[in-house]
């Protein structure tokens, strides 16, 4: 793994033990205490270290008894995932090269405006208005308050997926051929991310009611270790690193029963019995803390976002059989038909209480459940002339007291399953010899099932809302039905020659 580094060499370190001592930047002394960029000592320009080591053996073995009708396979390997680029990129991102700086309701000067001061905005700013900036920036550039910061762990660890599977296939009745496979991995280092700047909130000060949503910054944990205002604790909000140190497994059963082409028809269907857990889904990019505890990735384990348990798919192509001439085979022959059937059980969704409850200042707290109270309640309603389908019981779901997690685990809640059932009738008609007209009619959720879309679910317990979906319809592109549309009905016809 030769880890990616940017053209500029944009990007920080942060050593904590250097922030205790005060220890700051020579390339940039303005820059917090513990926080190095490419030319202080000991930072390279990946500002990860490369590792050569990475060993991927796989080894496979096929069995063929009873002159070849019967296989077993068994098979197992360790695959390596490709260096991420993507995800370290939001560390170009760290001041001074780019600053973000949000004036609303952020004090300034240890002063809270009430609302924006779009006349003269960076009234009462430290250094008053930084843009435009310079590039590249200077040693003696000044730094922003509540900057958002990118670090890369010192020995990054690629991702790498152990797999193992075996199967069972027979071949019988001349046509037919069944297979029955487990499948299983276990993926190491899966990389995430948590904030190491979250807001402490200790239980005296929950008691006498100090801690509050209002002193976040001041209870970031470089805030309460800040000994000296020269280590600018208060130039870093969240402090996010990347961990690498994030599992998941997947275990399946998938059964297949296929039919060739024979005696007018063709036959493929399948079913998967799956469950994937994790601590936690690579999602491609550092985009924040992803922990509802930035101290516990273990309290993350749980469902993957893609866990669908069951999932069914079968399709058949049948031929009429009707050879006879004039009108009866002109009328009955050489039609085909084609439906196909896709039956698909529900997506995990994570429920937020939309509090900070906890007061660690992440905003990705999680409700406790109630007792013996169902979660689950699925029935159509309607607020004003809006539709929708109530899929969760809000009296399951409580607030957790303050200072605490909840307990409800990530993923904890599935959406509705889906419905999908489309079909084609189609004719070739014979014109002349070199000519003949297709003629096809194709049904795109035939029964006109209505799959509720669970991106549209509202997971925000605050929400009045909660537990409802409120739509069917998702974008797709044209000529690309999705499981969520309507009905769709067409009609072709193709002149070949």
């Amino acid at each position: 793994m030769l880890y990616p580094t940017d053209l500029f060499r944009r990007g920080s370190v942060f050593d904590l033990n250097s922030f205790k001592q005060n220890l700051h930047s020579r390339v940039f002394p303005n820059a917090p205490a513990g926080m190095f960029s490419f030319g202080d000592p000991g930072v390279n320009k990946a500002f990860t270290h490369d590792k050569f080591t990475n060993f991927a053996p796989r080894l496979g073995l096929a069995w063929n008894p009873h002159n070849g009708r019967q296989t077993f396979r068994v098979g197992a390997g360790i695959f390596y995932d490709s260096t991420m680029v993507w995800w370290s990129q939001r560390m170009t991102s760290n001041p001074p090269v780019v600053n973000e700086i949000d004036l609303l309701n952020v004090p300034i000067n240890g002063q809270t405006p009430a609302t924006a001061n779009f006349t003269n905005p960076w009234v009462g700013f430290n250094g008053g208005n930084p843009f435009p900036g310079v590039f590249p920036p200077n040693s003696s550039v000044g730094f922003p308050d509540n900057g958002l910061w990118f670090i890369l762990p010192n020995h990054f660890q690629p991702m790498y997926v152990a797999q193992w599977n075996a199967s069972y296939q027979i071949q019988f009745g001349g046509d037919w051929l069944a297979t029955v496979s487990y499948l299983g991995n276990k993926s190491t280092h899966v990389p995430l991310s948590t904030n190491l700047n979250y807001a402490v909130a200790n239980p005296a000060c929950i008691a006498a009611g100090t801690c509050t949503t209002k002193n976040t910054a001041a209870r970031r944990v470089l805030a309460q270790l800040q000994t000296t205002p020269s280590q600018n604790a208060g130039k870093i909000a969240n402090l996010i690193i990347g961990d690498d140190g994030a599992n998941a497994n997947y275990n399946a059963l998938l059964a297949s029963l296929q039919h060739r082409f024979g005696h007018h028809f063709t036959l493929l269907a399948n079913y998967t019995y799956s469950h994937c857990l994790s601590q936690g889904d690579f999602l491609g990019d550092m985009t924040g803390g992803r922990y509802q505890d930035p101290t516990n990735r273990a309290a993350e384990y749980g469902p993957c976002n893609f866990d669908i348990r069951h999932n069914f798919n079968s399709s058949l192509v049948a031929s009429s059989s009707v050879k006879r001439g004039g009108w009866v085979g002109w009328l009955l022959g050489d039609w085909q038909l084609a439906p196909s059937v896709r039956l698909t059980s529900g997506i995990p969704l994570n429920i937020l209480d939309g509090s900070d409850n906890s007061l660690n200042g992440e905003g990705l707290d999680r409700p406790n459940v109630v007792s013996g109270v169902a979660r689950y309640v699925n029935h159509y309603g309607a607020s004003g002339t809006s539709l929708f389908y109530q899929v969760l019981n809000k009296a399951a779901f409580v607030n957790a007291p303050a200072g605490t997690f909840g307990n409800l685990t990530r993923n904890a809640i599935y959406a509705p399953g889906a419905v999908s059932v489309d079909m084609s009738v189609s004719r070739f008609f014979p014109v002349r010899e070199r000519m003949q007209v297709e003629t096809r009619f194709e049904a795109f959720n035939a029964i006109n099932h209505a799959n509720l879309d669970p991106t549209k679910m509202v997971v925000n317990l605050n929400n009045a809302n909660f537990g409802r979906i409120t739509g069917v319809s998702n974008p797709t592109f044209p000529g690309n039905p999705s499981p969520y549309d309507p009905r769709i009905l067409q009609l072709a016809l193709k002149l070949h020659f």
